[in-house]
């Protein structure tokens, strides 16, 4: 299962204070980006929208996900 992992604090440390922000950053509308950070399982996460996320917060992917079994 893959678990989101520290996005909110990637948030801070770049400054972006609101999931508003955060989705006009990645192109993405505020519902979209809600439904894909409280969601506890992210399994069924498209690529496209960690590619958007990694972009957004110059970060690599290990920096949002979590592996668990």
């Amino acid at each position: 299962m893959l678990r989101r992992n520290g996005i909110k604090a990637l948030m801070a440390e770049r400054g972006i204070k609101t999931q508003r922000e955060l989705a006009e950053i990645m192109g993405m509308n505020q519902g979209q980006l809600s439904r894909l950070l409280s969601r506890d399982d992210i399994s069924n996460v498209e690529l496209s929208s960690i590619r958007k996320l990694c972009k957004a917060l110059n970060c690599q992917p290990g920096d949002l996900l979590t592996f668990e079994e």
